[in-house]
């Protein structure tokens, strides 16, 4: 019920099953995404044009999209997620879209950026530099879940 009102409002009345289809082709989004003080909102707005235009001609090559940049404003700061789409049947274009996601995303990081949320793909950035936090949270992991059945790879990826 959540996805069918609130996600399918979001996603512009558009069904679900067919937003993420350009001309028959079914794309995934690797979205990055971070939360930045106000200060630093037209910087991270140049840094991602900047990597994206550089990055163009690859983009193009993997049939590659931009479905959007959105900005949430805040009283002090601004969250900001990029939606690029790629071929999700095509391997390499796929392998390109993580690759995408995590260099901007360190990007982001790199001019005082912070973590928005922790993905499957982007926990391996993340977590390690919460150094005892991780840790820990690794332990509490093992003892919850020995067998490793909630979540695999989600929060460790080392685990699949």
């Amino acid at each position: 019920l959540f996805w069918e009102t609130y996600y399918y409002s979001w996603l512009r009345v558009i069904p679900t099953q067919f937003y993420y289809v350009r001309t028959g082709i079914p794309y995934f989004c690797p979205e990055v995404n971070a939360y930045f003080p106000t200060r630093l909102l037209p910087k991270a707005y140049d840094v991602f044009w900047d990597y994206w235009n550089s990055h163009l001609d690859e983009i193009k090559k993997l049939g590659g999209l931009l479905k959007g940049i959105d900005t949430f404003i805040m009283y002090n700061g601004g969250f900001i997620w990029v939606d690029p789409l790629f071929p999700k049947l095509n391997e390499e274009a796929v392998k390109y879209g993580l690759k995408l996601r995590a260099e901007l995303f360190e990007k982001f990081m790199e001019i005082g950026g912070c973590p928005a949320a922790i993905s499957s793909h982007l926990s391996s950035l993340i977590l390690p530099k919460t150094g005892a936090t991780y840790e820990f949270m690794k332990l509490l992991k093992k003892a919850i879940d020995p067998n490793n059945i909630l979540n695999p790879g989600v929060l460790f990826p080392e685990e699949l």
